[in-house]
Formats: C-alpha cells, sequence, structure tokens
C-alpha cells in the first residue's frame, strides 16, 4: 500500500520563521548592547535654557533713553467685537524697547500689563482683546468682552507711569 504523502501548510513555516528570526535579531541586539555601552552626548540648544532656578528680571526700562522713545498706537481694528478686535502698536524710536512693566489702559480702569517683549526698530506688536496664547508679535488680554468702543481712548504708558502713546478710537 502506497504511502500518502502529507501536504503541510506553508503559513506554519512562514509564521515559524518569523518567530525564529525575530528572537535571533533581539538576542544579537542584546548581546551588543551589552558588550558596546552607550555613550550619551548631550547637544546644547542655543537659546534654551532649561533651570530649576527663580528668573529674576532687571529693572524693566527701555534700552534707549526716554527722550527718545516713539511709540505709536496705529489703530484699533474691529473695535466692539471681540473676536476681531485688535490694537497695533508700532516702535518708531531709533532703537529696541523692552516693554515689561509698560501697561496700556483704556481710561476706565481696564489695564494691560505688557510682559518681557523687546520691540525693536520698526516692530509691531498686536494686542488681542480675546483669549488666546501668546506670541512674539501677537498677545492676547484674554478679556470676556471688548474693551474699544468709539470715543474711547487708549493709553502706552511706561513702567513709570509715563504716557507715550494715546488714541482715540473713532
Amino acid at each position: 500500500m502506497p504511502r500518502r504523502q502529507r501536504i503541510e501548510n506553508p503559513l506554519y513555516f512562514v509564521i515559524l520563521n518569523i518567530i525564529v528570526s525575530a528572537l535571533t535579531i533581539l538576542t544579537i541586539n542584546w548581546f551588543w548592547d551589552k558588550s558596546h555601552p552607550q555613550q550619551v552626548l548631550e547637544i546644547p540648544t542655543p537659546g534654551i535654557c532649561i533651570t530649576t532656578d527663580p528668573v529674576v528680571l532687571a529693572t524693566p526700562l527701555p534700552t534707549i533713553p526716554p527722550e527718545a522713545v516713539h511709540l505709536t498706537i496705529d489703530n484699533v481694528y474691529g473695535a466692539g467685537k471681540l473676536d476681531s478686535e485688535v490694537l497695533v502698536i508700532i516702535n518708531q524710536s531709533v532703537g529696541a524697547i523692552n516693554l515689561y512693566g509698560w501697561k496700556l489702559d483704556d481710561g476706565r480702569g481696564t489695564t494691560y500689563s505688557f510682559p518681557d517683549l523687546t520691540l525693536h526698530q520698526g516692530g509691531e506688536v498686536q494686542l488681542f482683546s480675546s483669549a488666546g496664547t501668546n506670541t512674539v508679535t501677537k498677545l492676547f488680554w484674554n478679556l470676556g468682552k471688548p474693551v474699544w468702543t468709539s470715543g474711547k481712548s487708549a493709553s502706552l504708558r511706561s513702567p513709570e507711569g509715563v504716557v507715550y502713546a494715546s488714541y482715540v478710537i473713532p
């Protein structure tokens, strides 16, 4: 009686091959890691300093003499509409000005205090009345209602309280 030839399923061999190959690679990598310890290379990132020490800011003074400071409130766009209300400030001075400690007020008790932001010569910053995340050119007041209406006056004051710019909303 002739023997019947047994036909195996090829999928069984493929799976077995994958398992054996994976175990072989893992074993080789494990031996390699044990015999070749890794060296940690730290590359400092320019401009970024991570520290646990508290940051102490210097006295907020303009980087140019006070008599040379020339800031202007260029315009208020979208007055009365919180989602589009934005005030634009331009530095027309000969140098850079750090706005840390400067305040913008509406003359009726609503005041915005500027963060540590350097506005370079010819630079501008937009101050949105709505909520958002500050960037280097866009600041957000995070108010719940619009602040600017026709006839209101915006005043930009130094940390010493000196008014350097004002603008009446038309």
